[in-house]
């Protein structure tokens, strides 16, 4: 008898209306995904309970073409142009499911947004790598970040630079944070900064003496971020 991890097929339907199905390794998902374990059940020795064939399909509340893009990280690959080939271009794998090089930054955020929902934790550290370089103002890439539950060790150091910031935050900005993280970075900002001068009204400079470990020490507790062996988690940029 065939081991379900490799031969079972999982059929999928974006909604009764359109009925765009599609077939994908039930594998990927019970692998990588509680979620998808407890609906889909995960001994291997027993049929899916649900999804295992085109009269019994799992119902999406996603449109056909996001689905196809968080599909695309298990299921893609590079074809080399002619040119391509007659250079003798190698593409690697860029992660270990495969070539990503082709996404746009708001295909990798709807991958994010899927893999948050159903908890693939590796796909959406995927989608955080490649959204590292993506031209993204800092107070929307926290916003991002925390609506999908990315890891603390990518949201901290974004939450120091704003800190370090001299720009005051704006109207739309405070909106964009939230109460709740607005009131810990003003309070933050409120015991390293110096006062505002006349000659420069908009801008909020640093004080001298304090340091940049003082700065993320002061954001670890404000956030009550853990520290590891004494230390805190170090930002990105500096």
């Amino acid at each position: 008898m065939p081991h379900r991890k490799i031969s079972t097929w999982l059929y999928l339907i974006n909604n009764k209306v359109d009925k765009t199905f599609f077939r994908v390794h039930s594998y990927f998902f019970t692998r990588e995904s509680d979620f998808w374990k407890e609906e889909l059940g995960d001994d291997l020795d027993k049929p899916l309970k649900k999804g295992q064939d085109v009269r019994n399909p799992v119902v999406l509340d996603e449109t056909p073409d996001d689905f196809a893009w968080f599909l695309w990280v298990f299921y893609n690959r590079y074809v080399l142009t002619s040119s391509e080939k007659s250079e003798g271009k190698i593409i690697r794998p860029t992660s270990s499911f495969g070539n990503h090089t082709k996404a746009s930054e708001q295909d990798w955020k709807t991958i994010l947004r899927m893999a948050a929902k159903w908890g693939f934790d590796q796909v959406r550290e995927l989608a955080v790598r490649h959204l590292a370089n993506a031209d993204m103002d800092l107070v929307n890439r926290i916003k991002l970040y925390k609506e999908h539950e990315v890891a603390q060790k990518h949201i901290f150091p974004l939450y120091v630079q704003l800190v370090e910031r001299q720009e005051l935050i704006g109207l739309d900005e405070a909106q964009i944070l939230g109460m709740e993280t607005l009131v810990m970075i003003h309070s933050v900002r409120e015991r390293i900064r110096a006062p505002v001068t006349e000659e420069q009204p908009l801008l909020s400079p640093i004080r001298k003496d304090v340091k940049p470990k003082d700065i993320t020490d002061i954001v670890a507790s404000t956030f009550n971020v853990p520290r590891t062996n004494g230390q805190t988690l170090s930002p990105l940029t500096r």
